[in-house]
């Protein structure tokens, strides 16, 4: 597992920069980990992001056929949506 903290104001604007920031930021800690080079996180493995605090009134949300899970807020602590997003 990879832990990635990605620091953006939350005047942002909407969740998917914040989703694609997390996505480079690990893409970029895999390759200065010599764990290899990769285009993009999704291949290599799944992502799950937990986006703190709230950012607009949406809950969660996961890719068709798996790759990647959003939460939004608390909705990440909560069995029933993850179990929701991931199948």
């Amino acid at each position: 597992m990879i832990d990635v903290r990605v620091d953006l104001p939350s005047s942002v604007g909407n969740h998917q920069t914040v989703v694609n920031a997390a996505a480079e930021a690990a893409t970029r800690y895999l390759y200065d980990n010599n764990y290899g080079s990769y285009a993009q996180i999704r291949d290599y493995a799944d992502m799950v992001l937990y986006i703190v605090p709230n950012m607009g009134n949406w809950l969660a949300y996961g890719s068709v056929g798996g790759g990647v899970s959003v939460y939004n807020g608390q909705w990440g602590g909560f069995i029933s949506s993850i179990m929701h997003e991931t199948g």
